[in-house]
């Protein structure tokens, strides 16, 4: 009797989605190619020793306590012992407002106290129990923050969270689909406060995580992992899925031996949009229908003689009423060991977004010019950095855009019409790292289903 042939799988993209998904899939035994146009793989979860001294981020700095999918294959991959907790002082977190920086309170008595909302803002909020009204479908973030909490919450708080976590627009993003769970405490106890105070007897876990190298350590070592799988270069210009029941891929380095009995296509919805153009216009167009922020990630290191006190914290976000271009600045060294040498501080900067677009396609000296600026107006730093990096992603997050819910649905109920084809990435369900690697496990759990019924 002849055996059965080990199924084989094709994965379009090497980020944390592509990659993760493809070492769920060879833990199950599957045949596995992943395909990447970069000559690197990791996409934006990536880390780099600049000048052997600076251990910079180029996407996420970190990740919390109760991100269990993201441990979970750090303890598969065997980098657990990698992982190392924040400083204490990283609890210690400042919003620029009215001309300088203010500690974000951390209670409700020192709430009461804080300078950042005036009078009438905090009555406000503190009125939110007494709100009736519920979120209705397709609600964008600034309309449930002002409904229930006031505007002033929005414009304080709100925008520049959503600016630092999102780099998106809080009037144009969904608010069921960035924070999915206060909109069920709303619905659930009709007030988000008192909800929360009723859910605050759980045991929470708490704190702030990375890797002694970076959180690029998660896609170095899924990359040595699958090196044999990974083939960089890899340019496809379109799927298909021939009479025979394999998928294929075309363009530029795809060549391959023979075609796979299920694709994953873990690119950005605008990629995937394209590989899958010829396959399904109007899935297509529901791809297309994602948006992306445009952001420059920009390190700069400065002697600590050169600033004007200790950074003693997290870091700090910037509102757009502000008038300042600063998004924000992550005090990195502040939050983990051995990220740049003793006596510097090293900060890593965030400018664009949604909301300023224009601005990653500036020229380096320009955008030097509004990093230098920015932090000069919010932490008065006047001394010129010693080491200074832009890093430009033109496409760098996905907005969950008023419409995503249903639009993500839509995508997969087209997609699951097509045998053999699957998608994943931070577009479908979450844009955390963990989020991204827990969907891409969730996706490998449909392929390994799908190939199971195979004749």
């Amino acid at each position: 009797m002849n055996q059965r042939r080990t199924r084989r799988v094709l994965v379009v993209g090497a980020g944390v989605a592509g990659l993760s998904a493809a070492h769920y899939l060879k833990k199950r035994g599957f045949e596995v190619e992943i395909l990447e146009r970069e000559s690197v793989s990791g996409g934006a979860v990536r880390s780099a020793m600049r000048d052997d001294k600076y251990l910079v981020e180029y996407g996420p700095n970190a990740f919390l306590a109760s991100a269990d999918p993201l441990i979970r294959l750090a303890r598969e991959l065997s980098i657990e012992p990698l992982i190392v907790g924040s400083d204490e002082a990283s609890r210690k977190r400042y919003i620029y407002s009215r001309g300088r920086m203010q500690k974000l309170p951390d209670g409700p008595l020192s709430f009461l106290k804080s300078p950042l909302m005036s009078l009438g803002g905090k009555l406000r909020l503190m009125a939110e129990p007494f709100v009736r009204s519920k979120s209705p479908p397709s609600e964008t973030l600034a309309n449930f923050v002002t409904r229930r909490a006031g505007g002033e919450v929005l414009s304080t708080l709100v925008d520049p969270f959503v600016s630092g976590v999102w780099a998106g627009d809080a009037g144009e993003l969904e608010a069921e689909s960035c924070f999915p769970r206060l909109v069920e405490v709303e619905r659930e106890f009709g007030s988000v406060m008192r909800g929360m105070r009723k859910l605050a007897g759980g045991v929470r876990k708490r704190g702030l995580f990375s890797f002694r190298w970076g959180m690029g350590t998660v896609t170095a070592r899924l990359e040595e992992e699958l090196k044999s799988q990974v083939r960089n270069g890899a340019f496809v210009e379109g799927l298909e899925r021939g009479s025979d029941g394999l998928w294929r891929a075309r363009g530029q380095g795809c060549d391959s031996t023979g075609g796979a009995d299920a694709v994953v296509v873990a690119a950005q919805a605008h990629a995937a949009a394209r590989f899958l153009i010829h396959v399904d216009p109007n899935l297509f167009s529901l791809l297309q229908g994602i948006r992306y922020a445009s952001l420059a990630v920009v390190h700069t290191s400065f002697r600590d003689k050169d600033l004007p006190e200790k950074l003693d914290g997290f870091g700090v976000l910037v509102p757009r009423s502000e008038g300042i271009r600063l998004l924000g600045s992550i005090w990195s060294s502040s939050i983990f060991p051995g990220r740049c040498p003793r006596g510097e501080t090293l900060l890593t900067n965030f400018i664009g977004g949604a909301t300023d677009p224009s601005l990653v396609d500036l020229s380096d000296e320009d955008i030097a010019s509004e990093v230098i600026s920015g932090l000069k107006a919010v932490m008065g730093i006047i001394s010129p950095p010693v080491y200074f990096a832009v890093k430009r992603w033109g496409q760098a997050i996905p907005q969950y855009t008023v419409g995503h819910r249903e639009r993500v649905a839509s995508i997969f109920e087209r997609a699951g019409a097509l045998p053999g084809l699957f998608l994943t990435g931070a577009w479908a369900d979450g844009i955390s790292v963990s989020d991204t690697v827990a969907h891409a496990r969730a996706t490998v759990d449909k392929v390994a289903e799908y190939l199971k019924g195979l004749t």
